[in-house]
């Protein structure tokens, strides 16, 4: 033994046996078991019947301060054991011949070992199954009064920190009665203790929200300990509501039991908020339903967020149908390619305006429309998406059609007036001169003082067809449909302009 070898305590004996009949002792002292016995926190021995240690662990080494050799096959365990507990030990051993015993049952004795100031140990005693010997575990009770310290340390500043929480902390069992709450807690129902009906988590509860409780509290009871989050309303000591948003999870207690931590917090204002934003969409979806046009919300990445059943009909769906999807999954690849250039722009922060002649899937056929891609940014100025808003105008260009052709018309007709006038002055020139000579019986003297007049009108009138038949020269500019558009005031006026005599 080593200077460190502790003081005797007498032997204590299991059974009687030689050491040459211990069964299973080669198998045992056998690397893998020490290996095993080494990953043990505690320190622990394996005992043969006449309490000889056979193998120790690293840990019973650094208690005793000896090496492997100093121990094994030579000290019995009960010499680590202070004389003055030798009668515990003999109490303990009394309790159980086949030393089966639960570790929570174990004696409270003081370890002989390289610390002077004796630590106490837990000893508890495993028998080696088809074998005669057995596991000795000495489980320092100095270490667990440190971790017990710990923890109440740790519990102090826990109650510290809960106490300067806004949140509303509370801690309860199963049935909702209350162990620990905060100031946080008390404030938000009005109370300043916990008293009467207050003393249990349900009494704070809307009775229309107990049943979400009670799941939120079972829950958490459960295996994976979380309960979720769920939004119930706390009732305070007005019997005003308050909304709080509630979670919780399971605590374990050292008797094996469960508390439940149940953390809270007034969601009033975001309450607030979302009804304030719903009024506002509804609103919005009111006002997009009885607009005129097709509109369409879509994210930065082309996706629709918010489209009215104008916009959804023209793609041949249903809203909820077109929510979520590209415009690609509806329209055309001719339409597609129409659109893609200024959806490009659009989404590069431009706004893009557009007129164009398109086939929509949900008309049929192909019609005017008019329209805008304005892009929306964020308060830090990111685009965020678009705003499409198309008008079909195809009844306006109808419309237009119909003016211009009636314009076409009216310049028609005072073409058609400026020539028949233009005609009916030689010709009744031509006429005067005519029945003159008739009632002169064409004298010659008549005739001589008129022969002029005649060639000058028929000039005249060769000369209107002419600037007539020069309309088929008229400028003109290509037009939709295969068409062309005649400047008519251009050779109205030619046709009104006099020529010289």
């Amino acid at each position: 033994m080593s200077t460190h070898s502790p003081k005797h305590a007498p032997d204590v004996p299991y059974a009687q046996s030689e050491l040459r009949s211990i069964p299973g002792l080669e198998t045992i002292v056998s690397e893998p078991y020490r290996a095993v016995l080494d990953a043990i926190e505690n320190a622990a021995v394996v005992i043969d019947s006449d309490n000889t240690i056979r193998l120790t662990n690293q840990r019973f080494l650094q208690m005793t301060g000896l090496l492997h050799t100093e121990v094994e096959n030579t000290a019995k365990w009960t010499e680590f054991i202070d004389i003055e507990d030798v009668e515990d030990l003999n109490e303990y051993l009394r309790t159980d011949s086949n030393v089966l015993i639960d570790t929570s049952t174990a004696a409270d004795l003081k370890f002989v070992g390289i610390d002077e100031a004796r630590p106490r140990v837990q000893i508890s005693i495993r028998k080696i199954p088809e074998t005669t010997l057995r596991v000795v575990v000495f489980i320092d009770l100095t270490v667990v009064e440190e971790t017990r310290i710990r923890l109440q340390e740790s519990e102090q500043r826990y109650l510290m920190l809960a106490q300067a929480a806004h949140e509303m902390i509370l801690v309860a069992d199963k049935e909702g009665n209350i162990s620990m709450v905060n100031q946080a807690a008390l404030k938000a129902v009005g109370i300043e203790t916990l008293e009467g009906k207050w003393k249990n988590l349900y009494s704070w509860i809307d009775k229309s929200d107990h049943l979400e409780l009670e799941f939120l509290l079972e829950k958490s009871m459960s295996d994976d300990l979380n309960g979720g989050v769920v939004e119930i309303n706390i009732v305070t000591m007005d019997n005003l509501y308050t909304p709080i948003e509630a979670s919780a999870v399971s605590v374990r207690k050292e008797e094996g039991e469960s508390d439940i931590l149940v953390i809270a917090r007034d969601i009033s204002d975001r309450k607030r908020v979302e009804s304030r934003l719903h009024e506002e969409r509804v609103r919005l979806e009111q006002v997009l339903e009885s607009a005129d046009a097709f509109i369409a919300f879509s994210d930065a990445e082309g996706r629709y967020t918010l489209v009215n059943q104008r916009f959804a009909s023209a793609l041949n769906h249903k809203p909820e149908e077109i929510i979520g999807k590209r415009g690609e999954q509806f329209l055309s690849s001719s339409v597609l390619n129409s659109i893609s250039l200024r959806l490009k722009e659009a989404l590069s922060g431009q706004q893009v305006s557009f007129e164009e002649y398109l086939v929509m899937p949900g008309v049929g056929k192909a019609r005017w429309y008019s329209g805008t891609h304005n892009p929306i940014f964020d308060m830090h100025g990111k685009l965020r998406g678009l705003v499409t808003v198309i008008l079909d105008i195809t009844e306006q260009k109808n419309a237009n059609e119909i003016r211009l052709e009636t314009e076409r018309l009216d310049l028609a007709r005072k073409l058609a007036r400026t020539v028949a006038h233009e005609f009916r002055q030689p010709l009744a020139a031509l006429r005067l001169v005519s029945e003159i000579a008739t009632m002169n019986n064409w004298e010659s003297e008549f005739m001589s003082r008129n022969r002029d007049k005649i060639p000058a009108q028929v000039d005249r009138l060769d000369n209107l067809v002419s600037r007539l038949l020069s309309i088929t020269d008229l400028q003109s500019k290509p037009y939709i449909h295969n068409t062309e558009i005649f400047d008519l005031e251009t050779s109205i006026a030619t046709v009104n302009t006099p020529k010289q005599m």
